[in-house]
């Protein structure tokens, strides 16, 4: 660490506009309600707030995330202990001696775990109001290469956390630590976010043969964000599809079904991972499990 250097590049962020944004949207989506009013969750679930201007785009995370490669240009800026960029706040009488940065840092986290951005949304079971990890989030799996450099802006946020010792307050599921690390996760992972998936499978493997065959399911399951996916065999992708869940094929199908989930936040995993190891080697992770990194995540403890 560069313990000589007070901070790194000085980036400029319009929380104002940020703010007016989803006020904006909030307006529009409930007109006969004043902008401070409560809103319904999303389809997602993410949130009972609104984006911050299109794709979250006005929001405080997805400005900073558009300046990640200014702040990677200055060679040792993601190294320093303490500020990894100091904040000029438009609009604001705002001399950023410290305060100023861990403010735009609260307000990320605030942002994550808000809507403001769709980085992240909320567990299936919190959607559904059941099981556990209700108040906890995982990656938002729906958001593909488009998004990528918000995921990279994400896992150089975790890294900076590790790092610096200054917690990052962002509650992800414990499957999503897991991944982060690099620790396979298992079907009772799943139950962890998503307990309905889980009792659709084992409900499925109980039925008898008329019963199944009366029922005429789909060979799909649901995603992480409620939607039905058709399924196939991810190791002969070309093969043609089953239509219909069988008493020959339901095994088939749960091994099928099982795979999808296990892997569904692959993508996004990988790209926060990118990011962290623009700040962590990446070898270090594997001496920790999910829950020690999201201990070093969350709280003031630092081993590098």
């Amino acid at each position: 660490m560069d313990r000589t250097k007070q901070h790194g590049p000085i980036i400029e962020i319009d929380r104002i506009r940020a703010q007016r944004s989803r006020q904006t949207a909030q307006s529009v989506d409930r007109p006969d309600q004043s902008t401070s009013a409560t809103l319904p969750k999303t389809e997602q679930g993410a949130s009972a707030d609104v984006l911050a201007g299109e794709g979250g785009c006005d929001s405080v995370f997805n400005q900073i995330a558009a300046k990640l490669p200014a702040i990677l240009e200055e060679a040792t800026a993601l190294q320093l202990p303490g500020r990894v960029w100091k904040v000029k706040f438009q609009g604001e009488s705002v001399d950023d001696c410290g305060g100023g940065y861990s403010d735009s840092i609260a307000d990320m986290c605030s942002e994550l775990e808000s809507g403001a951005t769709p980085v992240l949304m909320v567990t299936p079971n919190g959607r559904d109001q059941g099981g556990p990890n209700q108040d906890c989030f995982v990656l938002n799996p729906t958001l593909k290469e488009t998004h990528k450099t918000l995921f990279h802006f994400l896992g150089v946020l975790v890294g900076i956390a590790i790092r610096s010792g200054a917690p990052l307050s962002i509650h992800l599921a414990e499957p999503m630590w897991k991944l982060i690390v690099g620790q396979p996760i298992d079907i009772l992972d799943l139950n962890e976010v998503d307990s309905p998936f889980l009792s659709t499978i084992q409900s499925i493997m109980d039925l008898d043969s008329a019963v199944l065959i009366e029922t005429d399911l789909p060979f799909a399951c649901s995603t992480s964000v409620g939607r039905t996916v058709a399924l196939r065999d991810p190791e002969q992708p070309r093969a043609s599809r089953a239509k219909k869940i069988t008493l020959e094929n339901r095994v088939k199908y749960l091994s099928f079904a099982t795979a999808y989930r296990l892997t569904e936040f692959n993508t996004q995993i990988a790209w926060v991972r990118e990011g962290i190891a623009r700040v962590v080697p990446l070898p270090v992770f594997s001496l920790f499990t999910g829950a020690e990194i999201e201990n070093l995540v969350l709280n003031f403890i630092s081993v590098i």
